[in-house]
């Protein structure tokens, strides 16, 4: 079983930079997702660069299984060599700033031009919580070839009084990345425009799909906001 593991590092994020305008006194003329200086994955978070914590835990992914290969797709020169040092295929996308698909669609055609793989496991570079041991699950899943598509969620259960006085448990379910999918679906992730991202493609097969499951809700969190990221 082999699975590309497609790291989405383009950083388009619109909120970032209108929360982070908004807080600076700025004017919104002139603030695109592509600017560098503003960009959100380039900003630290403890001390580190945002994408930089996922791309670490892609890394020892690889060093422990040899059946996952990483692709970065990103728009930033930083990000491609700190890829190309750790040995990771990586790839300048222009055509990211279009929206979402653009990136999805470039990781698919990398992918497919190094080889064939059973699965594409597609992974955003603003989870800095995302585990390794999550990662992991995903392969465990792929290596059964039960599911066409693989989810990463959060279920929190809670005990609370009903009308009778009585305790009952209920259980919340919470869906987020990664997301992983059958390669033989790449067609339908290929056929997704502008900022329409592969949860369509999901929803189409969520009858059949998989579940990972996390072990701390933060691992699902994306960081968006300046003042999460320490700016």
């Amino acid at each position: 079983m082999k699975v590309a593991v497609i790291y989405m590092a383009a950083g388009n994020s619109r909120r970032f930079a209108m929360a982070k305008q908004k807080r600076s006194g700025q004017r919104n003329e002139g603030l695109y997702p592509g600017n560098e200086e503003k960009n959100k994955l380039l900003q630290k978070l403890e001390g580190k660069p945002l994408y930089l914590y996922g791309l670490e835990t892609l890394a020892a992914l690889r060093e422990r299984h040899n059946e996952a290969e990483i692709f970065v797709i990103t728009r930033f020169q930083e990000i491609l060599e700190s890829a190309g040092e750790r040995g990771m295929k990586a790839f300048l996308n222009p055509e990211s700033e279009k929206g979402v698909s653009h990136t999805i669609r470039r990781g698919i055609r990398e992918a497919q031009k190094a080889g064939e793989f059973d699965y594409l496991l597609f992974v955003a570079a603003d989870q800095p919580r995302l585990s390794l041991e999550t990662l992991e699950k995903f392969l465990e899943l792929g290596e059964r070839k039960t599911f066409p598509v693989v989810s990463a969620a959060w279920r929190k259960t809670e005990t609370a009084a009903d009308q009778d006085g009585q305790n009952r448990k209920r259980e919340e379910c919470r869906l987020g990345n990664p997301v992983m999918f059958r390669a033989s679906l790449a067609g339908e992730l290929l056929a997704l425009s502008g900022d329409e991202g592969g949860r369509r493609v999901w929803r189409v097969h969520a009858s059949q799909s998989g579940l990972v499951f996390v072990k701390e809700e933060g691992e699902l969190e994306d960081f968006d906001l300046p003042w999460e990221t320490g700016c």
